[in-house]
């Protein structure tokens, strides 16, 4: 899940850090393929364009097939296979988790009607019969492959299965951070999974090396393929057979995240970034994403000012969870359709610019400075009236466009009349009782730079929901 629609706005934003895979004996070298186990299960399980339910065992024979794949004939990592399943996510998730599926099985129950035998994408939780049996095939997989499988068997396979807590991605970064070289030579890492919170993840590593495998998807296809009836069977054996992959490489977003928060950069660095997009035999032997000279010289300060890349990387991930995450209430106000990053983004550079050079929002999953926290908020929030007054005028546009087209005509039910008295307000009150309903703070003062000031010592609901987007993180009084 993650940040809603936020893969699209960086694949946008960014394009260089995307590569599709056209030719399997081109790719990059990697030492330790993850497998977010959860995605697959899915696509495998109820695919697009089935117009009747595959039977279990055509289920399990799809995601053998297409573990198989990505092992086998796309990534061969050289070293380690982690193969991961969502056990019990921690609580802050488990009240969204409960609220999505409960609707998505009512849907599914007005959608189908009285037929039976149909799939409960719901089954795909911890706990339930049907990951029990998967998670025994699975193993049984796993064992009878490393026994007759040159390419698996000299690996060292680790599966983390639905019985242990924690989501996959997780229970990944867990053993990422346990297992850290410490030699010269840093690990090559290749994680799968089209989460966007994994992209966040793999920054949060700092690993120079670290790459994503996702699927491109065609939504023409897809829709193509709803029109036209296909059988279950020859769809989910489609499904892990023919399915495109592209790389997401982090090494390159890290240095767009530079360019982004710095300055702009020379005219040669555009060339620079080109090339690192190059995942042949090269940049196998000059190791994948490692940087030349010339971007050395400009992390060293073009701007005239002294930048610790990481430290910036965690602050850009701290500056996502303001747009959407999966353990936080997000703020209504700010939504990615409506340049939500652009907004957070140029707050954080305004700030930025007042800060003495090393100085940041985040230290190692902390809050460096609380009063330079309050004072980014305060920005941010000085900008919700003018959002909301936005929204407001747009409904009002669209509530007469709306009456205009059913002028004599009778309007549907359950079309609301949206008019100013109607329209999100922007008083104070209005504020209040929604920090009130939503996170349990009183008395919120609004205004320039005492968002936080009236905030008990000990920190509220709101505060520690902003601190804690690790789980590290600590409030530093």
């Amino acid at each position: 899940m993650g940040v809603p629609r936020f893969y699209r706005w960086l694949s946008e934003r960014y394009p260089k850090i995307n590569s599709v895979i056209k030719d399997q004996a081109l790719l990059p070298v990697f030492d330790n393929l993850y497998l977010d186990m959860n995605g697959i299960i899915h696509a495998c399980s109820h695919p697009e364009g089935a117009t009747s339910t595959p039977s279990e065992r055509d289920m399990l024979l799809s995601i053998f097939a297409y573990v198989d794949r990505i092992v086998k004939h796309i990534v061969r990592p050289q070293k380690v296979l982690f193969i991961a399943v969502d056990g019990v996510a921690p609580r802050a998730k488990l009240n969204q988790q409960r609220s999505r599926r409960f609707a998505a099985a009512k849907e599914s129950a007005r959608s189908q009607g009285d037929e039976d035998g149909g799939f409960d994408r719901n089954c795909i939780t911890p706990g339930t019969a049907f990951m029990a049996r998967i998670g025994d095939k699975l193993r049984g997989y796993i064992r009878w492959k490393m026994g007759q499988d040159a390419a698996w068997s000299r690996l060292r396979v680790v599966y983390s299965g639905a019985n242990v807590p924690g989501e996959g991605e997780h229970k990944i970064m867990q053993y990422i951070r346990a297992h850290r070289d410490d030699g010269n030579t840093p690990t090559r890492h290749c994680m799968y999974g089209n989460d966007a919170d994994l992209i966040m993840l793999g920054l949060c590593t700092h690993e120079p090396y670290f790459t994503l495998l996702r699927e491109v998807i065609d939504f023409g296809a897809n829709n193509r393929l709803r029109d036209t009836p296909v059988n279950a069977r020859s769809t989910v054996f489609k499904q892990s057979r023919s399915s495109d992959f592209q790389l997401l490489h982090l090494s390159i977003l890290r240095e767009y995240i530079q360019l982004e928060f710095c300055c702009s950069p020379p005219a040669s660095y555009a060339s620079h970034i080109d090339a690192r997009t190059s995942v042949g035999p090269r940049a196998r032997k000059n190791g994948a994403g490692r940087s030349n000279e010339l971007g050395i010289a400009w992390r060293q300060g073009v701007s005239g000012r002294s930048v610790d890349l990481e430290r910036l990387v965690d602050d850009f991930v701290f500056l996502t969870f303001f747009v959407g995450n999966d353990f936080l209430p997000h703020s209504p106000s700010l939504d990615i359709g409506e340049h939500a990053f652009n907004r957070v983004f140029d707050a954080y550079k305004r700030q930025l610019a007042t800060w003495p050079p090393g100085d940041y929002l985040t230290d190692a999953g902390d809050i460096a400075n609380a009063h330079r926290l309050q004072r980014f908020i305060s920005e941010l929030g000085a900008m919700e009236p003018a959002i909301l007054a936005d929204r407001r005028r747009e409904a009002e546009r669209e509530q007469r466009r709306f009456s205009r087209s059913h002028n004599g005509k009778t309007i549907p039910d359950g079309t609301e009349n949206v008019t100013a008295a109607s329209a999100p307000g922007l008083t104070n009150s209005d504020r209040e009782k929604y920090y009130l309903r939503t996170l349990g703070i009183s008395s919120l003062i609004l205004c320039g730079n005492q968002i936080l000031s009236t905030l008990p010592p000990r920190g509220p609901h709101y505060r520690r929901s902003i601190v804690s987007v690790t789980e590290s993180a600590q409030w530093r009084r």
